[in-house]
């Protein structure tokens, strides 16, 4: 099964993907549930543009080892990319989950804290980004200053607003039903999917 995976690796590496795909197939059949090769197999699906092929390798991948990094960001990842709702929430809850998996890679919180922003989800967009900005370097800190001032202002904002006595403490923009059909056009037009627009 490794000499497998090795052929496969290589075989993507030189952007053989068929002969990538049935090299990591026969490692799987030699070894199901072969995390690596199962990576190696999603990696593949998604260079070849078959995103629901490689999500599913990164899920069994995940199932076989559940505490693996790489696996939980790969997925993420793939989830990330998709236009839905769920999947959304999904790649947040796995990019939680191995930054607190690998808490010395203060990376993985960078990326959560952007994740998070993009979602509009201030509040645990900004908690991550200052958990990451604790120890980030002063060059790291420059390129993160413009987003934590923009959380810090929608932080703020949303507690003024809170506290402005709007119905149910809600601030009047996130209580607008047009708010979540505009972040699913925002998915929608990051998708690339011409027909949805």
């Amino acid at each position: 099964a490794r000499l497998a995976l090795a052929d496969g690796k290589r075989a993507l590496a030189r952007g053989q993907l068929g002969d990538a795909r049935t090299k990591l197939l026969l490692a799987l059949k030699l070894s199901p549930g072969y995390a690596e090769a199962l990576l190696a197999l999603s990696a593949v699906e998604t260079r070849a543009g078959q995103p629901a092929a490689a999500i599913k390798a990164a899920r069994e991948a995940l199932a076989a080892e559940p505490d693996r990094v790489e696996t939980l960001t790969s997925l993420a990842s793939l989830l990330w990319a998709e236009p839905d709702r769920k999947a959304k929430e999904e790649a947040l809850a796995l990019s939680d989950r191995a930054a607190a998996l690998r808490p010395d890679e203060p990376a993985l919180l960078r990326v959560a804290a952007e994740r998070y922003a993009e979602w509009g989800d201030a509040p645990r967009a900004l908690e991550r980004l200052d958990r990451y900005l604790s120890t980030a370097s002063p060059r790291e800190s420059a390129e993160m200053a413009l987003l934590r001032e923009a959380l810090a202002r929608q932080v703020r904002g949303s507690g003024e607003a809170a506290g402005g006595g709007e119905a149910g403490g809600i601030p009047e923009e996130l209580a607008s039903e047009a708010v979540d059909r505009w972040r699913k056009a925002q998915v929608l037009v990051e998708s690339g999917d011409f027909e949805s627009f």
